[in-house]
């Protein structure tokens, strides 16, 4: 309903909120999704985007292959922005990069020792970890 009948402050506040409260242990994805009517106003899910992209997990600057689209509100690509999280999920005591569902440092634990493929198999899951990101940010997510 903000983004149709508030203002751009009105929903720079409630963005605070969401992610002050729902987000606080990080991974929390802004997302009006379907309930992006047309007729919201362009202002306002500009304001969403942009509160988002400055106050909340993603940054604008840096790069990450599998990162979200840069309009999408709450999704940014890499790491170093300007935002009081920095690029990283900084919310309690996960720390991942934007673009990534499950680090290779995590999923390694899960595998047989390989340690002369290792390379091979990190560069392997993290370009399937990217896909399983880009799936879930282009079929569920929109």
């Amino acid at each position: 309903e903000l983004l149709t009948i508030g203002t751009p402050k009105d929903v720079q506040k409630r963005c605070k909120f969401v992610i002050d409260t729902v987000a606080q242990d990080g991974g929390y994805i802004m997302d009006a999704g379907a309930l992006l009517l047309s007729d919201a106003k362009i202002e306002n899910v500009k304001a969403m985007i942009d509160f988002t992209l400055d106050y909340g997990t993603y940054s604008r600057s840096g790069g990450s292959a599998a990162a979200a689209p840069a309009s999408s509100a709450g999704a940014g690509n890499g790491a170093g922005g300007s935002g009081p999280h920095g690029g990283v999920i900084a919310h309690g005591s996960q720390k991942r990069k934007p673009g990534v569902c499950i680090p290779w440092e995590e999923k390694k634990k899960e595998l047989p020792d390989i340690p002369d493929r290792e390379e091979l198999a990190r560069r392997t899951w993290e370009e399937i970890d990217a896909l399983g990101y880009s799936f879930c940010w282009t079929n569920l997510i929109w």
